[in-house]
């Protein structure tokens, strides 16, 4: 099928929390929801307005999406979200990145997937990142060697630092899902903690199996 214009404009609004959204989706795009898939292709969509204490929202999403989820098919390409806005009266930003990422009948390549969230102000900060490694493998034995979370997050005076690493290995196919190796380093330090400074180390693994409906996970620190 070859994709056709898509267009879709939306408002969304409430009292009870205050809403006021606009949305804009401009795409040329195929939906077929009977064989799960969908293709994007320049996808050019933009959100904007307030949402409770979320306000002068403006975010923009772009690039070009395909997914085949009866045959496990992924295509990626150039894929960003950007975002501002204010959180209270503190500044908000938000970025995503996928250059690229192909999953196809016989293998899975691409780039690495990353991620930032910053919120500034004069009594919070946020920053937190995210780096998903290029995929590798196929859609019957996907591999990730690395996936990490960084956060650093400050509120009056309270600081809580962590950071959280795993490899990540999945049959699409049988829908399985293994982060075996999952390493995690907290600290907290400000006038909440009595000894001033705590950093607890955490190791763990979760396993989960959707076919056979079943889920393990393990954890010590």
């Amino acid at each position: 099928d070859a994709p056709s214009a898509l267009t879709l404009t939306a408002s969304v609004a409430g009292k009870r929390p205050e809403v006021g959204l606009k949305i804009a989706v401009n795409t040329q795009g195929i939906l077929n929801p009977a064989k799960q898939s969908f293709t994007f292709k320049a996808l050019d969509a933009k959100l904007s307005g307030f949402a409770d204490k979320l306000r002068d929202l403006d975010v923009t999403v772009s690039g070009d999406l395909a997914v085949d989820g009866a045959r496990h098919l992924v295509d990626v390409k150039d894929f960003r979200v950007q975002g501002k806005g204010n959180l209270d009266r503190d500044a908000l930003s938000l970025q995503l990145a996928a250059p690229r990422v192909e999953v196809t009948l016989s293998k899975a390549a691409g780039s690495a997937i990353t991620a930032n969230l910053k919120i500034a102000g004069a009594q919070r900060s946020v920053n937190a990142a995210l780096e998903v490694a290029a995929l590798s493998g196929s859609p019957s034995a996907l591999a990730i060697s690395s996936a990490k979370f960084d956060l650093d997050a400050s509120a009056e005076g309270n600081v809580v630092k962590a950071q959280v690493s795993t490899p990540l290995s999945a049959n699409l196919v049988a829908k399985s899902w293994d982060l075996s190796k999952i390493m995690a380093n907290i600290t907290l330090s400000g006038p909440m903690i009595p000894q001033k400074t705590v950093t607890v180390p955490i190791q763990a693994a979760f396993k989960a199996d959707l076919g056979k409906q079943t889920v393990a996970a393990e954890m010590s620190s």
